[in-house]
This record gives C-alpha cells, structure tokens and sequence, in this order.
C-alpha cells in the first residue's frame, strides 16, 4: 500500500514507503495523517492482527455490524482495501480475507486513538537497507477452479519484485508452497523444484527478476482422490533467510469422477541420441490425470531386444545409470492413476556407451 500513510523522516520504526507499524500514534513513529489518502493503495497487502481493541471481523466497515468471527493476534491477513466507517464514526476500515477463502472487515483506527486491530507488516528495516518484497498478480496468473479427483493440471502464478533486492536463483529465492497448501506439486519446468510434501515444496527461478519486474513460476498440480476442495497456497521465500511477501490462495473445488490418464507424449532422449557413458535422465510430458508413470526398458544384445527394467516414478522425469554398456536402449511409459493406465507410449530410442 502506498501514499495513504507515508513516512516522515523517523528511522527506527521505518518499514520502507507506504507501511507503518500502526499500534499508537503515528506522529510519534513519523507518519503523516492518512485521512486524505484512504482510496490510494496497492490492490492487496499483508496485515497482521494485533491486540490494541480486539480482532473481531465483521460484516460491514462499522461498529455495530454482526461478528463473522475473531482472530487471534498475531494472524497474518491478506488486505485488498481500506475505506472509512459506514456509521459515520471518525474510523477507518479494512477489507479482509480472514480464512483463506472470505472476506470481512476489521478496524485500522477508532477515533479514541490510531492503531486499531491491524497494521502492515514488512520485515522491520531501516529506510535506506535492501528488502525482499513480493505481489502475486492474480489477474495474469492462471488457476484453474476445479479438478476431477487425482487430475493433474498446469499453473502459471505471476509474481512481481517489489521490493529492492534482485531475485536470484544462487541466492535461493523461490516460490514456496505454505502451511495451508493442500494440493500437490508433481511437475515442474526446466528450471527446476522439488515437493517433498504438500507443505514442503518450491518452484525455482528460471532467470534473475530485478526489482519491478515479473517472473512466471509454471508447475504442475494434483487433486486429491478424494474430498471436495483443495487449496493452492504460496509465498515467496529465500531460503535460509525469510519468507516475504504476499501470501496468495486459491480454493479449488474437486468433483467429478477420475478418468483414465492420457497417453505419454514428448519422450527425451529420442532419436538413438549418444548419452555419452554416464547417468542418464529420461524425461517425457505430463499426462492428464496421471498419479505415477511405468518406464519398461530393453537393450538391444546385436542380435534381438532383451528386457532390462521396469521402473516406477511419480514425476515427469527418470534419472538412472545403465549397466550394459555399447548398447542401444529402447523405452516406452505409461500413465496411471486410480481409474487405470493410459496405452504405452510409442517407443523412444538412444544409443549408451
């Protein structure tokens, strides 16, 4: 959020241009009165709900309006507005999303004195230091709103730098999978990623993403088998150092029955490639619907094709060392999930020393 608070010159409470720490007066920390500047703001940034009058989310932007629910202090909240009281009342409001999904409306200011129930939270910086600082551009970001149990579908999620630091793959910035995410990541792009679970899991950069600019983190997801609704929750993170940024989610509704998965297309290496005398990584294209993928192996002995392995894998990639060597290998995959196998793939060749 920017120009609806802007700072004033104090330093030691500074969390760079257009965030406050909010709690008390804001003269007193350096900020100047916001009444002029309520409509000015970023379409979403991240709160965190403090103690200063309580956490009560209502329905409508004033005191009287029903309880939807209450929040402990110390919730992170996304905000996508803030706006003055409906009641006349010399306060200001916020729009938030308090579970992931709805919205509702907590206090910022009551005119007893500033603070209220929630203020900005940037790590805490001095005006002039570098800061990580991230915004999800939902609007350019593709998700899709519902899966059949165990489909597999491509996410495309835009992310902005906004802070002043340049992302960096070296430096381990990433997009991270949160506590909230649900659904999981099996597939990921050239530049890499891995999920070890549905909350442990990252999207790697493809290129540095200097302050201003935007990066596409492209990736693919699972549905459950099972239940109604699943959640895509992200954030960005460099590892070792902090998660920062806007948290983004997405609710998406499963329902439908599960299909037999699509027959494997893109196979690499093809084409009786030389893959040198090393490990080599066999890799072919997602298959809607699939959970895991059979790779059954040949070699070819001079005079006829002998079997050498089956090999099973849940991702879209088989890295493996082959032990018969000045052998043309012959592979095929085939997709599966709950409902069955796909056809085998056509056959892909390479040539191993």
């Amino acid at each position: 959020m920017r120009d609806w608070l802007y700072w004033g010159g104090v330093t030691s409470n500074c969390y760079g241009p257009g965030y406050a720490e909010g709690t008390y007066q804001p003269e007193q920390q350096g900020w100047r009165d916001p009444i002029d500047y309520y409509y000015q703001h970023r379409p979403a940034f991240p709160a965190l709900a403090v103690s200063d009058i309580s956490q009560a989310v209502r329905s409508a932007p004033n005191r009287s309006a029903s309880t939807l629910t209450t929040i402990p202090a110390g919730t992170r909240l996304t905000v996508d507005s803030v706006m003055p009281a409906q009641d006349g009342q010399d306060d200001w409001w916020y729009r938030v999303q308090y579970d992931g999904v709805n919205w509702g409306y907590m206090a910022g200011y009551w005119d007893t004195g500033w603070g209220g129930d929630l203020y900005m939270t940037e790590p805490r910086r001095s005006c002039t230091s570098s800061f990580n600082g991230s915004e999800v551009q939902e609007t350019a970001s593709s998700v899709p709103a519902s899966l059949a149990p165990s489909a597999t579908a491509s996410v495309t999620l835009r992310v902005k730098n906004t802070g002043t630091t340049t992302w960096k793959k070296s430096s381990l910035h990433r997009l991270g999978a949160l506590a909230s995410n649900s659904i999981s990541w099996v597939a990921f792009s050239s530049c890499g990623g891995y999920a070890n679970s549905a909350t442990d899991a990252r999207v790697e950069l493809c290129n540095d993403v200097a302050p201003g600019a935007t990066h596409d983190f492209t990736f693919s997801v699972r549905a459950p088998s099972s239940g109604t609704s699943t959640t895509l929750a992200v954030q960005m993170v460099q590892d070792g150092v902090q998660w920062f940024g806007e948290q983004q989610s997405w609710n998406i509704s499963v329902s439908g029955t599960t299909s037999v998965p699509a027959q494997v297309t893109g196979m690499s290496p093809d084409g009786y490639a030389n893959m040198g005398s090393g490990s080599v990584t066999l890799s072919w294209n997602p298959s809607a619907g699939a959970t895991s993928y059979e790779v059954y192996m040949q070699y070819w002995t001079g005079t006829q094709w002998v079997y050498y392995n089956t090999f099973t894998t849940t991702t879209t990639s088989l890295t493996m060392t082959p032990t018969v060597r000045n052998s043309t290998y012959t592979y095929t995959v085939k997709a599966k999930n709950s409902a069955g196998q796909a056809p085998q793939s056509a056959w892909a060749y390479f040539q191993y020393q």
